[in-house]
């Protein structure tokens, strides 16, 4: 196991724009059965409860957990799957750390914000590290990794590699990355996840494009005696132009609004198969943004073509076509 000098902690807080600074470390472990995974660790629990105000305790809660070294919290997510409660005592069996190791659990977090992990338990560096001083010595004083908290998001790539500089010829070299970088490289170690997608996503455009495509051609085609009739009247080339397209931009409109519908359900049914690797697994806003958009986008691309070719067609011609 990779480890840190506590003696970082001091001089990354140093670090001009660095506010707060909190050490963990993965504890592993089992709890019962070795299929009961969720994520075990120890933090400084008061730096680490203010850097996370996310994470909500009632003031009762926050108190006995900042008082009692072998206390821990636990998310609602884990305590509803294996119906832990306030006051029960939780052991697990140390791999790492060997041993029995006890814990009483003096708060369950809740939270309201997307993305935010409600599966996880943390508790008291502290006491992790007073008893690994008889059983693993060379272990002492040492952490995981450090949650650092910063004044400015948009100075993180300069605040990272200040950091890394500081201990670049150290026999403990850092690497410092956001919480979203970190998130995916842990998801990438199951191979490339993200060209996949991007393949795939690829594909589907480019299937939905043609399809839609293919029906506004048809829709064109099944209409141009209707066409010559508008032309006849007086409605020019671009108001054709205008109605070709606005059918086609409602067609994909209403698709999106379907698919959108349909993630919905998707999002809850993924949710409990990727706890294990993605616990934090939502749609965000902007992916629905950017669905709207690719809507948008399909929308003009089907009906760019038949919108151009019913324009120029003329009156006579439209109207003595037979369907």
């Amino acid at each position: 196991m990779k480890t840190i000098p506590l003696s970082y902690r001091s001089k990354i807080l140093s670090l001009p724009g660095v506010e707060q600074i909190s050490a963990a470390v993965w504890f592993g472990g089992v709890y019962k059965e070795p299929e009961n995974f969720f994520s075990r660790i120890a933090v400084e629990v008061e730096p680490f409860l203010e850097m996370y105000p996310e994470y909500r305790l009632t003031p009762k809660e926050k108190s006995d957990f900042l008082r009692e070294k072998g206390s821990c919290i636990v998310g609602e997510g884990t305590a509803k799957a294996y119906g832990m409660a306030l006051g029960q005592t939780v052991q697990l069996r140390g791999d790492i750390f060997p041993g029995a190791w006890d814990f009483t659990i003096r708060g369950i977090y809740t939270t309201d914000q997307e993305g935010v992990d409600n599966t996880q338990m943390f508790f008291h560096w502290s006491a992790l590290n007073e008893r690994i001083k008889a059983q693993i010595a060379e272990m002492t004083d040492f952490v995981g990794w450090y949650w650092v908290k910063i004044a400015d998001p948009g100075k993180a790539a300069e605040i990272s590699r200040q950091i890394d500089d500081n201990f670049e010829n150290s026999s403990a070299q850092t690497r410092t990355e956001t919480e979203e970088a970190f998130l995916l490289g842990f998801i990438s170690m199951m191979g490339n996840i993200q060209f996949l997608l991007t393949v795939i996503g690829i594909a589907v455009f480019a299937a939905m494009t043609m399809v839609a495509m293919n029906t506004m051609m048809m829709s064109a085609r099944e209409r141009t005696n209707e066409i010559g009739v508008l032309k006849s009247i007086g409605f020019t080339g671009t108001s054709i132009t205008g109605l070709i397209l606005a059918e086609a931009l409602w067609i994909s409109g209403m698709g999106y609004v379907l698919g959108t519908v349909g993630s919905l359900g998707l999002e809850s049914a993924l949710r409990p198969l990727l706890s294990a690797v993605a616990p934090t697994f939502y749609i965000p806003f902007r992916a629905r943004a950017l669905g709207f958009g690719i809507a948008l986008l399909i929308g003009l691309a089907s009906g760019l073509l038949p919108a151009i070719r019913a324009s120029r067609l003329k009156p006579v011609d439209a109207l003595r076509t037979v369907q």
